[in-house]
């Protein structure tokens, strides 16, 4: 059986239409049913789009995990296994660039759950202000699992069974951004057979909405965009919560 596509977007400018348009052939042979639901500024055109191309498409509310918790309850209701859970521009980039890879993790899995993170290459593409604080809420979450090496937790791509999905839906939000890393931790934590695998395409997606910018400016000084004072700020911001659920996670596990 193919599997349920639960995905997310956010595109307030509409910049990925041309995308979708040009990789939802390639996604309708790997998916039996393709939900996407949008953060609540994304325009209505990329709405449009997406329903015009046989997507269920809708808005979540204003909370960003509120619209995925919308996209993995609607993909439960399909009563279809497993579910795959992509970021939507992630996945049009995974798509474009690497679809045989793709077509290899989404058509066979053997354990109840399958975390994806990102190969060394495919980290290092994106700017340091990801880079570095996803590096130590990784080394944290990686420890809190008993890895033996840092894995990368914070890839958002998952293989997971219905029951699962419907787990996170029920658990408890404690701030903004804790569930990026608190989700894959109660996953991994409640699977009898969870499996992870780094994949070249979850390299970073974002140049592909601002192909026309980095023509008139040059890669790298677009990039710099990205690592300015109020980027650290909001990194920063987004690792005190993931940090804010890990301990959660480390005191259970000094209770029991």
């Amino acid at each position: 059986m193919k599997p349920v596509l639960a995905s997310t977007l956010h595109d307030p400018q509409n910049r990925l239409e041309s995308l979708i348009n040009e990789q939802t052939p390639k996604l309708e042979e790997l998916f039996h049913e393709k939900i996407v639901t949008l953060s609540s500024s994304t325009s209505r055109e990329t709405l449009q789009t997406l329903k015009k191309l046989g997507y269920e498409a809708s808005y979540g509310d204003k909370s960003v995990a509120s619209t995925y918790i919308l996209a993995l309850r609607r993909a439960t209701e399909k009563k279809i296994e497993p579910i795959f859970y992509c970021d939507f521009d992630r996945l049009l980039h995974w798509t474009s660039h690497y679809p045989e890879e793709l077509e290899a993790v989404t058509q066979k899995s053997t354990h109840d759950f399958t975390l994806f993170g990102r190969t060394k290459r495919a980290m290092l593409t994106h700017p340091e202000t990801q880079t570095l604080t996803e590096t130590t809420a990784k080394t944290l979450a990686s420890k809190v699992l008993g890895f033996p090496e840092t894995r990368d937790v914070l890839g958002t791509t998952w293989m997971l069974k219905a029951q699962q999905a419907e787990a996170l839906i029920r658990a408890k939000i404690s701030n903004q951004y804790g569930f990026y890393l608190d989700w894959p931790i109660r996953l991994w934590i409640n699977s009898t057979n969870p499996g992870y695998i780094e994949v070249e395409g979850l390299e970073w997606e974002t140049p592909d909405r601002y192909q026309q910018e980095i023509t008139q400016a040059g890669y790298d000084a677009w990039k710099e965009n990205y690592q300015n004072m109020q980027e650290w700020k909001k990194r920063n911001l987004m690792l005190r919560d993931m940090i804010e659920a890990i301990a959660t996670h480390i005191q259970f596990n000094k209770s029991t």
